[in-house]
């Protein structure tokens, strides 16, 4: 894998690697499937009318980040590298074929405050109501669990671990890879923690082409009023960083056996959650 630092963050060229060990699967036009390996870690069905999706958890993600321990967060201050690092090596991680970007960021205020953070193994996704959160992939720890209570001690000192989250734009929304405990800790102090985002990058030629399309809107202002160059050339500077950082789709591969294959998988995992699903 080679990496590049680009303005606010690291992009990551990801070679033969061409499926992905933790992948989404789409059978029929509503039905998805997350796959760590051969294990399904979350089933979605999208509403009839697209308003939103349900999903359930089995129960079965394993994060492919190796845990970090209170010492290494106060050993450690630059986190980027790190993450690409450890998901490079992993074989359970998101990374396929293509380019991507790890960015420190800042998601929406209104992210991580929804009762779907806590709603385990099933939640609906209320896209129609202004869904757009995060949705983590195991149960979230209790207060007395040993991992949160070291992290809480570690928000209060001003040194917790990034989340790491992965943008999934099938679910228009972000896929807690880690950082359960630190998202309890965290949420137990009443704190926003930090972010590290993961997301696969619009294809070379689809920046070119916004960047372009930029460039040619800039220019024709700047004839009519060469007065604004310089602040238009800033502008412009801040497009093309902004189009350099832009998340492209998420990829999704077929499920072998499609709609019914699907539903042999959802009853397997919960027979309840399927005829709840059917129903509504």
């Amino acid at each position: 894998m080679q990496r590049m630092n680009i303005a606010g963050g690291v992009a990551l060229e990801v070679t033969a690697r061409p499926q992905a060990g933790l992948r989404f699967e789409v059978g029929g036009q509503r039905r998805m499937v997350l796959r760590q390996g051969d294990a399904v870690v979350m089933l979605g069905s999208v509403d009839r009318h697209h308003y939103g999706v349900d999903i359930y958890r089995t129960g079965a993600y394993r994060s492919p980040i190796a845990p970090i321990t209170a010492v290494e967060a106060r050993e450690r201050s630059v986190w980027l590298h790190w993450f690409a690092t450890a998901l490079s090596d992993a074989g359970t991680g998101p990374l396929h074929d293509g380019s991507w970007l790890l960015e420190e960021g800042s998601l929406p205020s209104y992210v991580l405050r929804g009762a779907e953070i806590r709603d385990f193994p099933s939640a609906y996704l209320d896209w129609f109501g202004g869904w757009h959160d995060v949705v983590p992939l195991g149960e979230l720890a209790g207060e007395g669990d040993g991992r949160v209570k070291a992290y809480r001690k570690l928000v209060r000192d001003r040194i917790l671990p990034p989340l790491l989250v992965w943008w999934a734009s099938g679910l228009a929304g972000w896929v807690l890879l880690d950082g359960r405990a630190r998202l309890a800790a965290a949420l137990l102090e009443g704190v926003r923690p930090p972010i590290v985002v993961l997301s696969r990058r619009e294809n070379a030629d689809e920046r070119q082409l916004g960047f372009e399309h930029a460039a040619r809107r800039f220019e024709s202002v700047i004839r009519s009023q060469p007065e604004a160059f310089n602040p238009l050339v800033r502008a412009l500077a801040d497009t093309h960083a902004h189009i350099e950082r832009s998340p492209g789709r998420t990829r999704a591969w077929p499920l072998a056996g499609g709609e019914q294959a699907w539903r042999s998988l959802a009853g397997a995992a919960s027979p309840k959650w399927l005829a709840e699903t059917d129903a509504g």
